[in-house]
């Protein structure tokens, strides 16, 4: 974790996400709907229901 931590701190911000964005997709292709979903709600913590709704559209 602090390799990943490294690389993306070495990177210009836009680029890392863009880098973690399509790491994701790939890693998200093979989690079912349980796993996505929770991980998307530590990713942006439970008790913000405003964001968790307005992820609908995923």
């Amino acid at each position: 974790m602090d390799e990943i931590s490294k690389i993306l701190g070495s990177m210009e911000p836009r680029a890392a996400l863009t880098a973690m964005a399509a790491a994701l997709k790939r890693l998200f292709a093979d989690l079912d709907d349980e796993a996505r979903a929770g991980f998307l709600m530590d990713l942006l913590g439970e008790a913000e229901g405003d964001k968790v709704s307005s992820l609908v559209h995923l």
